[in-house]
């Protein structure tokens, strides 16, 4: 018998695809821009789609800054470029993907329900703050 469901939280409570990413992304561009990186964001946003296609953002970052022997003489820009997007800045509400409500709502009548997220804890706990899912997990 079925007692507990668990949620992923990323792009499934909430679709961080569209409304953390893209802040998380521009906010690397810059930074990198403020360090003399001179490609454009779209070329800068299409080499990531691709990289992460096969591999991750983290070694996205890693490929990035190796690649710009200009971004090589700032200690630790890797790590900034990794905390940037793993522990994006995360709005004080935001919006749960559509049907997800309904689907919670109906859930957690018969059922506990918890979120399982491989994400930074307090980043995570900032965003189910915001989601407002305190009331069924």
């Amino acid at each position: 018998m079925i007692k507990a469901i668990a949620f992923d939280l990323d792009d499934t409570l909430l679709n961080t695809t569209e409304i953390l990413i893209p802040f998380a992304i521009r906010r690397i561009y810059d930074l990198l821009c403020q360090k003399g990186f001179k490609e454009s964001f779209k070329a800068f946003n299409q080499n990531r789609i691709s990289f992460v296609g096969h591999s991750s953002h983290r070694e996205f970052f890693k490929h990035t800054v190796a690649s710009n022997p200009q971004l090589l003489t700032e200690p630790g820009l890797t790590d900034v470029l990794i905390q940037y997007f793993y522990q994006p800045e995360i709005p004080e509400k935001m919006p749960l993907i559509e049907g997800a409500k309904e689907n919670l709502e109906i859930l957690s009548s018969k059922y506990k329900l918890y979120v399982v997220t491989s994400g930074v804890e307090p980043t995570q706990k900032r965003k189910i703050k915001a989601l407002g899912l305190e009331r069924w997990i």
